[in-house]
This record gives structure tokens, sequence and C-alpha cells, in this order.
């Protein structure tokens, strides 16, 4: 079938108008684009100082400040942004916080209710950044919707996490999508220490695995000997990961208060629970830790071994005559090596 000249014209002539169309439409986006930008470079060139003044220097406010215009607003934000990530003084933050709840929450509002996806996601950040207390309901309402992206989820915790503390709770105990470790990590580590120690205390409410392992970690990570002894608790754990994990991050702390706790491992069936039990001994006086040593430094795994026999090695002599009188060959060869590396045997 073979198309007459007319046709083929009217087909082109489509084509053509559809092409014409398309380039007035990317012209006119970009056009309005640089029309917005030019408009946010005006702002931040005529009042950048202005807002200096007053966050830095503590001058009165001055209501030229306040956007109304889309270039403002995104010239604020921008301006905003760069106090909230690089400032940490907490009357400047509280500035901020207090002008945005003024003045840009219905921005944000509006910004909540968009049908596209990254207009969302940037309301989000921005009141996670800014401390808009003020649309905690929004948020809510849009935690709950079915529509709601995982991404989405995720900042709107963040945001609970921060701002919204038993809503947090709520929502983690009972409404929690499921994160990865890092996701939740970063959001434990801007919880205070009360509510940190009442989640680890509720561990088993924790809807995954995974938030209850970025709990141990978090807890780890702080370094504070308050963790400790809740820490210590959870070493009867059915979860022989969660284990491993409390030891790891009891062995970062470096702090032992009761070595019998650990007794048990010394012979248990997973040999990461051995070499970890190994490596906690380091902060414990071989006078209390050489016996669970001196087992360790027979043990199957060879991890185990090295390990033991570079724990016993804070005293040299005391390695020196566990490889004496034990018969197990391996223990002998591992001890001889770690001997032999320190220059204390050839």
């Amino acid at each position: 079938m073979t198309l007459s000249p007319t046709v083929l014209l009217l087909i082109i002539a489509c084509i053509a108008a559809l092409l014409v169309i398309l380039i007035v439409y990317i012209a006119y986006k970009r056009f309005t684009q640089q029309r917005l930008f030019a408009a946010r470079d005006a702002y931040m060139e005529r009042y950048e100082s202005l807002w200096y003044r007053y966050l830095v220097e503590n001058e009165p406010f001055d209501d030229a400040i306040v956007p109304k215009t889309k270039g403002a607003f995104l010239a604020v934000e921008q301006l905003l942004l760069a106090y909230v990530d690089n400032v940490a003084d907490a009357q400047i933050q509280q500035k901020i916080s207090d002008f945005a709840q003024r003045y840009l929450s219905n921005y944000y509002r509006h910004m909540l209710a968009q049908h596209k996806w990254s207009r969302r996601m940037n309301a989000l950040y921005r009141i996670h950044d800014f401390q808009l207390h003020s649309l905690l309901a929004p948020c809510i309402a849009l935690y709950d919707k079915k529509a709601t992206t995982r991404e989405e989820r995720y900042v709107l915790m963040a945001i609970f996490a921060k701002y919204a503390r038993e809503t947090f709770e709520q929502h983690l105990f009972t409404k929690c999508y499921a994160f990865s470790e890092f996701e939740y990590r970063r959001i434990y580590v801007t919880l205070p220490k009360a509510q940190l120690l009442d989640l680890v205390t509720n561990i088993e409410r924790l809807p995954t695995a995974s938030a209850q392992y970025a709990l141990i970690d978090t807890l780890g990570a702080m370094k504070d000997l308050q963790y400790v002894e809740q820490l210590t608790l959870l070493l009867g754990a059915d979860d022989a990961e969660l284990r491993i994990r409390v030891l790891k991050n009891l062995h970062a702390l470096s702090w032992i208060d009761d070595v019998t706790l650990y007794e048990p491992f010394v012979q248990s069936v997973i040999w990461e629970e051995r070499l970890m039990v190994a490596k906690i001994l380091q902060h414990v006086p071989l006078a209390y830790s050489e016996g669970m040593l001196s087992v360790l430094l027979e043990d199957e795994n060879w991890w185990v071994r090295q390990q033991a026999a570079e724990t016993m090695m804070r005293d040299p002599n005391v390695l020196k005559r566990n490889m004496e009188t034990t018969t197990d060959r391996f223990a002998k060869d591992i001890a001889q090596q770690v001997l032999t590396k320190a220059g204390i045997v050839t």
C-alpha cells in the first residue's frame, strides 16, 4: 500500500507542527527558568547582607527580607540551608526556625500536597531542616497514605524522630516500613540518650532485625558507658547475630564489669562469638582472663586462636608459658608465630 502525496504532506506537516510546538515549549520553559534564577540571584545580591546582620550580628528583623515571589523563596531557601548546614549556633538555628514557621510553612504545606514526587520530597527535607513543627499534622497524614513512597516515609520518620518523639515511637513500633541498617542508624543518632535507652529496653518490639542491629551499633558508636548495662542484658538474646553485635559493641566500649558474663561464649558453637570474647578480654586483666584465653588459644578456628594469642601478648610471658604447657600443636604454632613476630622468641 502506497500513500498519496497529499497524505505524505499532511503527515510531514503534522510532524513539523509537533516539532515547532516542542521547540516553543522548551524555549518557554528555559526562558521562565532563567527568569526564576535571575529573580533568585537578584534577591541574593540585594538581601544576603541583611540576612547576615539579622542572623549573626543580631540586628533587628527587616520585613524587606520576607520573600514574596517564587524566585525570592528559592533564594531564602538556599540562604537558610547554608546556615543550617554550616552554623551550629542554637540562637541562629532558632531564628531560622521561627522565620520558617511564620513565612515559609504555607509554601511547604502547598508543596506537600503536590502530585509530583520530587516536590513533596523537597518539602519534607525542608520541614526537617527548618524544624517546621507546624506541619507535623500533614506529615503524619502523608505517612499513612497508601501512595506514599518508601523514600518519603524514611524522611518522615527522621522528622518524627527530631520533633515528635511520641509519634516516632508509635510509628517505629507499629507502622514502620523496612529501612536499611544505615537508614535506621541515621535516625537513631538524632535521638536523646533517654529515648535510646527506652528503645533498647523494648528492642524486641522493633519491627525488623535491621532495626534492632542498627540500634545496637548506634549505642556502641556513641562510646557512652551508660549503655554498657543495657547491652549486657542482651547477651542472652535468642538471635545469634544480635548477640554478636552486642559483643562487638561492648568491645568497642572497652569496659567490662563482670568477666563471668562472657565465660559461656568461650564454649559457643558460633565461632564469631568466641572471636569477639577473645577481643573483649583485651579489656580484662590477664589474672582474671588467662583461663578463658588458654581455652581460646586451642580453639579449632584459626581466627579465634590468633586473637587469643594477640590478647595474651599484653604480657608475653603469659603467652610463652601457655605455648610451653599446651598439648595442642595448633595452639603452639600460633603462639610461636605471635611471639616470633614480636621478637620475643626466634
